[in-house]
């Protein structure tokens, strides 16, 4: 039996997933609904990066870039790295933007 991973995708986003706003490079805001994952593996496994975010890449018109931006909790984060999932999702790597 396979596995419809756009049904998967839409139940997991639906059931853990929070809204942020994305603005890519050079574009205009939009709140996005997303999977955050955060924790100490994140940054070794690359550091300086502090969140990762899981989006559906049929909400999106484009794949997000590196270079855009996620706000979560007030704070904002530079995308790094985008990595597609190969099932309809992709994981962006943030890292908090200092002032």
């Amino acid at each position: 039996m396979a596995v419809d991973f756009s049904v998967l995708n839409a139940a997991s986003l639906t059931e853990f997933g929070e809204s942020y706003t994305y603005t890519p490079d050079g574009g205009p805001s939009s709140t996005i609904t997303a999977i955050l994952e955060s924790g100490d593996d994140l940054e070794l496994e690359n550091p300086g990066v502090q969140h990762s975010l899981w989006i559906r890449l049929s909400d999106f018109t484009s794949v997000p870039a590196d270079g855009g931006q996620v706000r979560i909790s007030g704070d904002d984060y530079k995308i790094v790295e985008v990595r597609k999932d190969g099932n309809g999702g992709v994981y962006l790597d943030l890292h908090l933007l200092r002032s």
